[in-house]
């Protein structure tokens, strides 16, 4: 049912005022109030709609389900909350999920990729905290020159957030999968190398392909006079894994242990990855990253560009976390580049967000298409 004051509000705006404009203050009306400010209006003139493509796989039990689950629930709600129409396909079936994509939002879930008013979510490498972004994840989700800057030699904008956050992962560290129930025992100093997968999305963004990076820290760390702890990913069967391991197992100064990686991460001086969240862990607890592939956190990190890099960052002693750069980092990935599950009012501000920028993308022709065509009461 329409209410007339609004739609002839809506209609107005459309006829007298610039897509971009237009676009403007619809965000800047939803960052002030938390009701959907003529939102069903315009998506219905316009002809906007929502696309989500349900991640089916991902809301089975594992041990994100719960994440997965209150994020879509939501999606689904704060839709119906703004009155904008939605359709939902789920993830790997063959049937058409926008039908035109100048007026569709489309919302997928774990992919990256940038194309016009798609928008990707994902689970973050913290609890809690998903990212809702045009580019992706892991190293797809590049900083802005702009972001960069601001985490190098910037100041923080909420001095006491990035510290209290840090505060309590410290506390009560987290994992974003189980860990073994009984582990090995780790022994204290040296280079901590978690394993990811093989075949992981992510792969493609190395800098140096994993098993490499592997057989260099082997010959490297130890001739250091420190000890290389290796742990493999809990989901890994990959033969060519299992074969490199064996190899390496009685190796003098390499330790390949099944553990907790929050004890190993605990006592090592140093980590080393591509791109894990086992990365992220390292970095909230203080230890400095060597990273051989792109990442949302690399800025804080050692970047490896080459397998030569590598070798040389590991035979370093000196390498420290810079605990400034990493809080500038904090604060961005908590204010933009993530937001939390538990409150529903981000995700909303998100989808307006969405639909203001898809309406500022319009032309002023469509715009007067949308007034001609409109039904007067």
């Amino acid at each position: 049912m329409w209410e007339r004051s609004q739609y002839d509000q809506v209609l107005t705006a459309l006829a007298t005022e610039s897509p971009a404009l237009l676009g403007a203050r619809l965000r800047a009306a939803h960052a002030e109030l938390s009701t959907p400010l003529f939102i069903r209006e315009f998506a219905a003139l316009l002809g906007i709609e929502i696309a989500i493509r349900s991640p089916y796989y991902l809301l089975h039990p594992n041990p994100m389900v719960s994440e997965y689950r209150r994020v879509l629930a939501i999606l689904v709600l704060e839709c119906a909350a703004l009155g904008v129409p939605i359709r939902i396909v789920s993830a790997g079936q063959s049937k058409e999920l926008v039908r035109d994509p100048r007026r569709t939002i489309t919302l997928t879930f774990h992919t990256h990729g940038e194309s016009p008013n798609h928008w990707h979510l994902k689970d973050s490498h913290a609890p809690h905290r998903f990212y809702f972004n045009k580019l992706g994840y892991s190293g797809w989700l590049t900083l802005s020159p702009k972001q960069s800057a601001g985490v190098i030699d910037g100041t923080l904008e909420r001095p006491g957030l990035a510290e209290d956050w840090l505060n309590a992962l410290r506390a009560a560290p987290v994992t974003k999968y189980a860990q073994p129930d009984s582990s090995d025992a780790v022994r204290p100093g040296g280079v901590f190398f978690p394993l990811q997968l093989l075949g992981d999305t992510v792969s493609a963004l190395h800098r140096v392909p994993l098993l490499d990076a592997l057989t260099i820290a082997a010959e490297t760390v130890p001739a250091t006079g420190r000890r290389l702890t290796v742990k493999r990913h809990p989901m890994c069967r990959d033969v060519q894994v299992t074969e490199t391991l064996d190899r390496l197992r009685g190796v003098s100064g390499v330790d390949i242990v099944n553990c907790d990686v929050r004890e190993a991460v605990a006592v090592c001086d140093v980590v080393m990855t591509a791109n894990s969240s086992v990365g992220f862990t390292a970095l909230i607890a203080g230890k400095p990253v060597i990273a051989f592939g792109d990442s949302d956190y690399d800025v804080c990190t050692y970047k490896a560009a080459d397998c030569e890099t590598l070798r040389a960052l590991l035979m370093r002693m000196d390498l420290k976390l810079d605990e400034e750069v990493l809080r500038r980092y904090v604060e961005l990935f908590l204010l933009e580049l993530t937001f939390d599950i538990r409150d529903e009012a981000p995700l909303r501000k998100r989808l307006v967000g969405a639909v203001a920028e898809l309406i500022s993308n319009l032309t002023e022709s469509e715009f007067a298409e949308a007034v001609r065509a409109a039904p007067r009461f």
